[in-house]
């Protein structure tokens, strides 16, 4: 049977493991995904099966974890989450959108970041969210006390810093 073509963006599974997840990246016989939890491995080409292809849902500026490897063992599942989100939409990429999408990207990152923060138990963090109307700084408190960031405060009128204490 000859050996199976593996390019960015096939969804992959390790033969001996319960391991699957995204191609991001190609380097010789060493093909690095990233499982549904944002975490990359890298491994030897022969290890891998395609099982799918998969279109890129990805937003720029989505946080994704990158850990390096020696290219035989899976990472460490310990990636580092930057202390500062910045939700401007010239920062995420999106800013030819209209306002109603860009509004709801800017949530969706905020999501997505909050629960990276919870799963690291990172303590401390900023939330920039801009001058603007208000609105996004509005669902920006909404969403930290939904997901239980009840200790935050304003460092200036478009930034929020937040404690973690769980």
């Amino acid at each position: 049977m000859p050996a199976q073509k593996i390019q960015i963006g096939d969804r992959v599974s390790v033969l001996d493991d319960q391991l699957e997840g995204v191609v991001t990246r190609i380097e010789g016989q060493f093909i690095t995904f990233q499982d549904e939890h944002g975490f990359d491995y890298q491994m030897p080409a022969g290890r891998l099966v395609v099982i799918g292809k998969e279109l890129a849902t990805r937003l720029p500026g989505d946080y994704v974890p990158v850990q390096k490897g020696d290219g035989k063992h899976k990472t460490s599942r310990k990636p580092s989450v930057t202390d500062t989100l910045d939700l401007h939409a010239d920062k995420l990429g999106i800013e030819h959108l209209p306002s109603g999408e860009i509004l709801q990207l800017q949530l969706r990152k905020l999501k997505q970041y909050l629960n990276s923060i919870r799963q690291k138990h990172y303590c401390n963090f900023t939330v920039i969210h801009g001058e603007g109307q208000g609105v996004l700084k509005k669902e920006v408190i909404k969403i930290l006390r939904s997901k239980g960031f009840n200790h935050f405060w304003p460092i200036n009128a478009g930034s929020i810093k937040v404690e973690n204490h769980k």
